[in-house]
């Protein structure tokens, strides 16, 4: 009777540890959970990356007004902003042309391209190949 009270008491701590253990990992993969935010596009700047997150949530205006941001609406509500493309050198022409097809190219230099583009459509035009970053093209630049 003394041995199955021992090996019964031993088996009631391995049961504790190991539930303890799993609470530990389990809690562990909570927190790291709660702290995923959307992932930044390393083609975008810092500023357009945060311009999306809030367009996301409807703050848009909030976030750029205080930035001196432009944001642009048409007929249908879409918020676009005027961004710079930047790409190498030989492949100009083909960036424009992507560009394009995202939203309106204002002007084509030898670096890149300056457009307007729904902010919807950001993430998309900066997984294109020919892109090398976007920026927004600030005031007087």
């Amino acid at each position: 009777m003394l041995k199955q009270t021992g090996i019964i008491s031993k088996l009631l701590i391995i049961a504790t540890l190991l539930s303890g253990i799993a609470l530990l990992f389990s809690g562990i993969a909570l927190l790291s959970l709660r702290g995923c935010e959307p992932e930044d596009n390393p083609k975008l700047s810092s500023i357009l990356n945060k311009l999306i997150q809030a367009e996301e949530q409807g703050e848009a205006d909030e976030f750029a007004r205080p930035r001196g941001i432009e944001l642009l609406y048409d007929d249908a509500g879409l918020v676009s902003v005027r961004v710079e493309i930047h790409c190498s050198p030989e492949k100009v022409e083909e960036a424009a042309e992507v560009v394009g097809t995202y939203g309106t190219v204002e002007i084509v230099i030898s670096r890149g391209v300056q457009a307007i583009v729904p902010i919807a459509s950001l993430p998309a035009l900066a997984d294109e190949e020919s892109i090398r970053s976007i920026r927004w093209a600030e005031p007087g630049e």
